[in-house]
Parts: structure tokens; sequence; C-alpha cells
């Protein structure tokens, strides 16, 4: 049972939970906007600076911050990050309306991943023990009473059924369902979120006649529609993508297609779990049936419904399967289980810890295992991008058990342990490098970090063999990365960024005065400013401060022109931003922060009432304290991914 906390850090909750894209840089998040939104109010010296830059005096539209992501190796996806005044409109409506949404998000049958309740605030299995909050880059304290641990709130609802879709192609669910019908059809809504219309909302909790009739009045869903709006610009068609409070959105407007879906097969003497059977994910159908033509049937109905509401089907992805429904990447993964089933029993095995040394077949399962997994790629016919999540989750399963007892290991166990970093940093490495995405990134972070702080306590040799490795391949795919970037390009690159942070989390200094890293850092500060590039460079420059004086000295004079007046801050979540950052910075000097509050809002506040008043504002944390925090959060954030 969650504990009772104190309203305000119940109605500010969904900044930690929906309101930011999952695909972000490591080292920026909402925690610290969240605390002091949750803080008792400013001193009276501070107040005015607090309410100037936190408030605003009317609900005006707002442009998102737009940024692309690798999709896969070809394409790429535009997300949304909103203004944080928009943001704060989602709290507010999640607190009024958290049972509507529940309501409107419960009534198909067909839904795989839907809200259906409310989330405990406590998560109490993490790598970590409940004793041992983590880091967030704010000093700890005992939470007082009526105050939740933040470092353990990660979602807003509770989901049914799957968190991935994979997870359903693996259920007995999906065997059940392959056991009663013959054929499977997987169809996909073309660019759902880009085109869903928001007035649709209306459509699907009512009439659309109706809707159109009773477009003004008040209502749970015509607020849910204006909101959307105004945190995209006033734009009625397309809605932000990346934040969870969007999939809310589609969810409901889905969730109508569905009822009327199954509505119209009814009349047409098609029964639901007789003659074919629907799951949905997201916007993603697979389409169960006896036959072809009840599949074609089904086919028929579910674009005509989703042309009611302005949506169409990705003709290129429309696939049907025969019995058993087994594809290239199921039998990848299935492959990819039974070998790495074997290498976790080598690494978890008693003669792993002791000084017995391994086996020559235990030895081959780890030299080996590179070439194993680039075989059944080849051999399957698979992309690595279907089973990289996997493979790395796994690599870091392995990794976790063959470091168990670091400091209590002998000779020959520190040869065993020198085998075991060396095969599992072979094979994140290499995945990465040919899969660089936002999402790898988040997961080989995730794997250094944890490499770095077990050999710490290893054998010297050990330990800086494992740095010079982990330094040389991260320098190798990041010059990779910038080498084929066009001089043209100057858009983000989440995944390239992560990796250069992580570089300069872990090494510091030594890493980014390295030639091909201090040439990455130099080009993207060359480049056009972007707030996440900003981010990105500003975090590595600051391990060397010194070293990239010049660069860091231009970086903060294009932010300074960036923010250009008060009404870009009040709307553009691009320039809010990077103004709080900006702010937030520990190489900025106190007269130039000064300097440019003033140019916004006026005023003549104290310098000792304005560094008080900042000092808590800002999205990032410059020091990379919360950075591994960050990183396990996401392991438990229920993730929409395929």
């Amino acid at each position: 049972m969650p504990k009772k906390i104190d309203r305000k850090f119940w109605v500010y909750r969904p900044l930690l939970t929906d309101t930011l894209p999952y695909e972000v840089p490591i080292v920026f998040s909402n925690d610290a906007y969240y605390l002091r939104l949750c803080q008792p109010a400013a001193a009276a010296d501070q107040a005015p600076i607090v309410k100037n830059i936190l408030e605003r005096s009317k609900s005006t539209p707002t442009i998102p911050y737009s940024y692309r992501i690798k999709k896969d190796s070809t394409k790429k996806t535009l997300l949304g990050l909103p203004h944080p005044f928009a943001q704060l409109d989602i709290c507010n409506f999640y607190d009024r309306y958290e049972s509507s949404i529940l309501t409107a998000c419960g009534r198909s049958d067909f839904s795989l991943r839907h809200p259906a309740g409310i989330a405990a605030v406590y998560v109490e299995e993490m790598e970590a023990p409940a004793h041992a909050p983590l880091k967030i880059g704010q000093p700890h304290m005992e939470p007082a009473a009526g105050q939740p641990e933040l470092s353990r709130i990660v979602s807003y609802f509770t989901y049914r059924k799957f968190s991935l879709l994979s997870k359903f192609y693996t259920s007995r669910e999906f065997i059940a369902l392959e056991k009663q019908f013959r054929q499977l059809r997987q169809v996909d809504v073309s660019k759902c979120f880009y085109n869903i219309y928001t007035h649709s909302i209306s459509w699907a909790m009512r009439s659309k006649s109706f809707a159109k009739a009773n477009l003004n009045t008040p209502s749970f869903d015509t607020i849910f529609d204006g909101l959307m709006q105004r945190a995209n610009h006033n734009e009625t068609n397309g809605i932000i993508v990346g934040p969870e409070f969007s999939r809310v959105f589609a969810e409901i407007i889905m969730q109508a297609i569905d009822l009327k879906l199954e509505e119209a097969l009814r009349q047409n003497g098609a029964i639901n779990g007789v003659h074919y059977a629907i799951r949905r994910y997201v916007d993603d159908y697979s389409i169960f049936a006896h036959s072809n033509d009840i599949l074609d049937q089904v086919e028929v109905a579910l674009r005509e419904g989703l042309e009611e509401f302005k949506l169409h089907i990705n003709e290129a992805k429309v696939k049907t399967l025969a019995r058993p429904f087994v594809t290239n990447l199921t039998q990848a993964r299935s492959d990819l289980n039974v070998r790495l089933h074997r290498i976790r029993s080598v690494a978890d095995s008693a003669a792993f810890a002791s000084n017995d040394s391994l086996t020559i077949l235990q030895r081959h399962e780890f030299t080996s295992l590179l070439a194993d997994l680039r075989g059944i790629l080849s051999s399957r016919s698979t992309d690595v991008a279907g089973i990289s999540g996997q493979i790395l989750g796994e690599l870091k399963v392995i990794l976790a058990k063959a470091l168990r007892d670091v400091p209590a290991l002998g000779a020959s166990s520190r040869e065993k342990l020198d085998l075991a970093i060396n095969t599992i940093l072979d094979i994140a490495f290499y995945i990465v490098a040919i899969d660089l995405r936002v999402r790898t990134s988040y997961s080989l972070c995730q794997l250094l970090i944890r490499v770095k702080e077990k050999t710490s306590s290893a054998d010297e040799s050990i330990a800086d063999h494992c740095a010079w490795k982990i330094q040389k391949e991260l320098s190798s795919i990041i010059k990779s990365t910038i080498n084929q970037r066009q001089r043209s390009d100057t858009s983000d690159c989440i995944e390239l960024y992560n990796l250069l942070i992580c570089g300069a989390h872990l090494y510091g200094d030594e890493f980014v005065r390295n030639r091909d890293i201090a040439f990455a850092i130099g080009r993207l500060g060359q480049e056009k400013l972007t707030y996440f590039k900003y981010v990105c460079t500003k975090y590595c420059m600051l391990r060397d401060k010194t070293f990239f004086a010049k660069e860091l000295n231009s970086l903060n004079g294009k932010a300074e022109t960036f923010i250009e007046d008060k009404e870009r801050f009040m709307t553009e979540s691009e320039c809010y931003h990077l103004a709080c950052d900006y702010w937030s910075a520990p190489d900025i000097s106190m007269s130039d922060k000064l300097k440019l509050y003033k140019k916004l809002f006026g005023g003549n506040p104290s310098t000792i009432s304005f560094e008080n008043a900042v000092k808590s504002l800002g999205f990032v944390d410059w020091s990379g304290v919360s950075i591994e925090h960050a990183l396990k959060r996401r392991q438990l954030r229920p993730v929409y991914s395929v």
C-alpha cells in the first residue's frame, strides 16, 4: 500500500513519470524542478524572482522542443519536450481527472497496454536496498511525514497487460491464441501520433455530431483536447510524440476505435473470441482468425474505423502468418536464450567464484560467445536492432554474477574475471557500434558504470585494463559517429551525447582531453546551438574547464544570444530550459546570470537573493551525481517499445 503523502507532492508527480520523453540525455531530468515546486514558498526577497520564472500570467500556447532520435539504421523519430508550463497543465489535469482517464482507458478488451490503476508511490525492488536511496543530485534527507521517497517514483499509473510487445509474443496468452486460430495478420497505424486529430478525443468519448455541436462545452474530453493543443503550439493535427501523457491521449482514441470495430464485425456476423481475436499494443494490431477471408473482413472494418478518426494503415507493414506464428526474430531470440543461458550458468557456478580453474569447455563458452551471437543473427537473417535490448540486458545479468565477490577473488579467479569482463565489453561495444540508439546507449552506460565500480576494488591491472579498453572503445564509436555526421547536419544526436557524457562522467579530464573526444566536443560546440547540444558539450567541457576555457566562453555566448526575450522564454520550451540551465551552470558568473535575468524580466534584485532563488531551478545535473540514479530509474519505468 502506498503511504499517504502530502497532496502537493502527489499533484506534481507526473513531472517524474509522464511529461518527459523517455529518450533524453542521461544528465537531464525533472527531479530538481519537481523538488523546487514542492518546496515551501520562497523567502520574501526571492519570491518575485521565483514567481517570474515558475509562473505565468495566463494560459497561452507553448512550443515543444523538437529533436530526433534514431529509430533504426535508416529512420529517425521526431520527439517533443513540452514546455514546463504545459507539463504543469498535465499535472493539474491528472490530479482532477485520473479516474476519468482510467475509465476511458479501460473499455477495450483488445488493448495490451493501458492505464489500469494508480501506481504506488514506492518501488522497493531496486538494485540498491530499500534503506539506501539512490542519489538524484540533491542532498538526501529521510522523507518527513507526508513526503515521498523521490528516487522510487517511477510510474503514475499501473499498466495492463504488457510493457513490451515482445513480452506478448512470448506469453501464454499468445500461445493460447495460436492454438485457437490458424492465421495471424499484423497491422499498424501509419504515423499514428503525428496524424491524431486532437478534436477526435471528443468523437471517441461521444458521437462526432454531438462533439461538433458542443465543442466549447467544458468536459473531460474537451479540456484534454485543449491541453494537447496548447502544449503543441495550438496544433490540432498531431500530438507531441514521446511523453507518456500523449500515449494516454492516443489510447483513449484507439479504445473507441476498438469498440466500434468490434460492433461493426458483430453486425456482420463475426463474433470476437469465436471467429477472430484482436490484440492491440498502442497502434500495432495483431488479428487472429481461422481464415484469410475473416482476416480480410476484419482489416476492411479496421480501415473504415481508422478513417473515421483520420488515421490510416501502414501498407508496408501488413504481414500475414500461418501457424506456428514464428518469425526469424522469434527464432533468433529463442536461440539467444539458449546460448546466453549457458554462459549465465558458468558465471553463476561455484567454480567461477572459487580459485578453481575453468574447464576448457567453460572457457570456450566465453571466448566463442561473440562469434555465436553473430552466427545467430546471420542464420536467422535478423537485424541486430531486434535483439540488442535482449543481449545487453543479459550481459548486465552475466556481469553481475561474475562480479559478485570481486574483493575476495584469488589469482585464478582474477583471470576468470578478466576473461568475463573482456568478453562482455567486446560484445556490448559491438552491439552498440552497429545499433547506436538512445536505448542501447542507456544499457551500455549502465554496464560501464558497473564495470568501473566493481573493478575499482579488484586487481589494479584489471582496473587499468578495463579503463583503457572502455575509453578506447567509446572513442572509436564516437569518432565514427562524428565522421559520419554531415557538416550540414546540426541536429541533436542524443545517443552520441550519452556516450560522451558517460565517458566524461567515468573518466573526467583523462577522457575529454583525448584527441578524438576533444575533436568531437569541439565540433559539436561549433555547430548551431540546440538545448541538448548545449547540455552535452558543456557537461563534457566542465570536466576540464581550463582546457576548454575558450570553447566554454563561446558556448555561453551562444546561449545568451539564443535567450532573446521574455516572450520566447514563456512560450518556447527550448528557450525556457536553456535559460534555467544557464542560471544553474557552475561556470557562469553570478553577474552574467543576473544580467540575463534583468534582460528578460527587468527589476533590480540583489545578487544574493538571485543566487539563492535560481540555484535549484535547473534541469541538468552538472555534477553527474544523479546519472546512476537516472539510468536505474529507466530500468524500472514501464517503457513503450516494440
